[in-house]
């Protein structure tokens, strides 16, 4: 066979077309994305430097974790699960601690995603329709998007779409490599995002509708399943005993303002958005053939019905509704969406055939190709400024909305790990997520700020101002007041430097946000180099000396 009309070739020239639509669109930025992208960014540069450091971070790995994240506080530890970490962590220890080494992390796990989801579609459809659905789940704006950011979705739909195929094939092949691969890629999702539980409800789904229940018996399985839990089990018990009450408030009251207990609106909230994760005319395509489906392929399209009900029964219970939990169910949207032309090429009906994908196509990549791509730069000026400028061994304080991203920067341009960094929203105030969850107030009036801050004694403070519109945050305004009344002749701050914002990001363009560097003018002999922190969602303090 030619290499031409291999498969394989044909699914490189479609990922080769999505590769040219994002890097039409690809912004270079700092770290911003749902403000989770700093903590996933230096997460990854933690792995990188606790490498680094073997073996030496094995004899106390607990006190080497607690200090490194009181040096640098913005680590996503136990809060999300290790393993994308670990993989970023050793790519940065190759290339460096830069965020676009976790971009470029992300993006492989973008194509490994995509040429699963062709094998995903070639269960029911098509070759030709399957490479349909590659380009199709590849546009959708939730994909597309996330592909580009260092967030954990993609690598998470990687290992789901993977281990949701590999089951496929052992329910028909028997294979015991495919037992083996099924269990061990859950094991991995879930090990990189929590959501990665939708497989087990996908399994057991899949099981009763296919009246193999007595696979769950056979010995491939039994070995396969035991050490898919030898893999995940210790994390998930040391991840209940430090984070119950951070897990528990996240799936029983949420994590930002407008999240509810589960309540009628659960139950279409994920159809409701559904244009929103994959674009008007994927969303219409999916319809038709839906309603196709449901009349003439129900039996060959068991694994996309048992992949949307398992994304919708495990997402719609839980507080926290957000779209993005919808990922794991665009593979089986698109198979939906590919199924009339596949019906029509077969009917001959060829024309309409290529008119309906081509249309869907073209549609899908205008609306995501004009979809708004957001930079932001800033972070990284203000801390080059700060670590070039810096003559004592005194902390920084930073504070803003984007506070993780500073604290990012102060460690990327401190190769020798001296600077420490604390952060207004931990010693100043505090929050689980948002102000509307678990916040509480270490200083109510300037006098008690100016009184932390002589504790902490930070050489330079570095802070968001004015602070962004779209969430207002007492604890940081009032630093804001008490360091702009406190700064001048005399006084006991001098502003040093003022970077604006450079972004296209309406958060900010429409404060006129800025970062204003403050340099304490005098030094504190008495000053505490004793660092504490409560950890709400931990419902605990940790310290470390600095």
């Amino acid at each position: 066979m030619s290499v031409f009309h291999r498969p394989a070739f044909h699914v490189a020239g479609v990922l080769v077309v999505l590769l040219a639509a994002h890097l039409l669109t690809a912004r270079h930025s700092e770290p911003f994305f749902n403000n989770d992208e700093t903590k996933h960014t230096l997460t990854g540069v933690f792995f990188a430097d606790a490498i680094h450091d073997l073996p030496g971070c094995l004899t106390d790995p607990k006190g080497y974790a607690v200090r490194y994240y009181c040096q640098y506080p913005a680590l996503g530890l136990v809060t999300w699960p290790p393993l994308f970490y670990l993989l970023e962590g050793l790519a940065m220890l190759i290339f460096g601690p830069h965020f676009l080494v976790g971009r470029l992390c992300v993006a492989v796990f973008a194509a490994a995603a995509l040429v699963y989801v062709y094998r995903f579609a070639r269960l029911m459809i098509g070759h030709a329709f399957a490479l349909l659905a590659i380009l199709w789940v590849g546009l959708t704006p939730l994909v597309f998007v996330f592909s580009q950011r260092v967030m954990l979705e993609v690598p998470t739909l990687a290992f789901v779409i993977a281990a949701v195929f590999h089951f496929e094939v052992y329910l028909t092949g028997s294979r015991r490599r495919d037992a083996l691969l099924a269990c061990l890629l859950a094991a991995a999702a879930v090990l990189t995002r929590f959501d990665g539980v939708i497989l087990l409800p996908y399994y057991i789904l899949r099981l009763l509708q296919t009246w193999n229940l007595r696979l769950l018996l056979r010995r491939p399985v039994l070995a396969s399943a035991s050490l898919a839990l030898i893999l995940t089990v210790p994390y998930y018990v040391i991840t209940i005993v430090l984070y119950r009450e951070g897990l528990t408030t996240s799936v029983t009251q949420g994590t930002g303002p407008t999240d509810t207990p589960f309540g009628p609106g659960h139950l279409i909230y994920y159809f409701a958005t559904l244009p929103e994760q994959a674009g008007w005319p994927l969303v219409a395509a999916a319809l038709g053939g839906l309603v196709l489906t449901m009349a003439c392929f129900r039996r060959e399209s068991g694994p996309a019905f048992g992949l949307m009900l398992a994304v919708y029964l495990t997402f719609s219970p839980l507080a926290e509704l957000d779209w993005r939990h919808a990922i794991y169910w665009l593979p089986a949207v698109a198979v939906c969406a590919a199924r009339p032309v596949d019906w029509l090429w077969g009917k001959g009906w060829r024309w309409m055939a290529v008119g309906l994908a081509v249309t869907v196509s073209a549609t899908l990549m205008a609306g995501t190709l004009s979809l708004p791509f957001r930079y932001v730069f800033g972070y990284s000026d203000a801390m080059e400024w700060v670590a070039t400028h810096k003559t004592t061994d005194r902390p920084i304080l930073v504070d803003g909305d984007l506070a993780g991203s500073l604290v990012y920067h102060a460690r990327r341009h401190d190769s020798a790990r001296q600077i420490w960094v604390l952060r207004g929203d931990k010693v100043l105030y505090n929050q689980f997520s948002d102000p509307a969850t678990g916040y509480r107030q270490y200083a109510h009036t300037e006098a008690e700020v100016l009184e932390l801050l002589e504790k902490w004694d930070p050489e330079y403070v570095v802070v968001e101002d004015p602070q962004p519109n779209f969430r207002r945050v007492e604890g940081a305004e009032l630093l804001q007041r008490t360091l702009r009344a406190n700064a001048g002749v005399g006084m006991r701050f001098d502003v040093v430097n003022t970077i604006p914002l450079r972004t296209n990001y309406d958060r900010y363009t429409e404060p006129g946000a800025t970062l204003i560097v403050y340099r304490k003018r005098y030094r504190n002999p008495a000053s505490t180099n004793q660092i504490q922190i409560e950890l709400i969602g931990l419902g605990r303090s940790i310290g470390a000396a600095r």
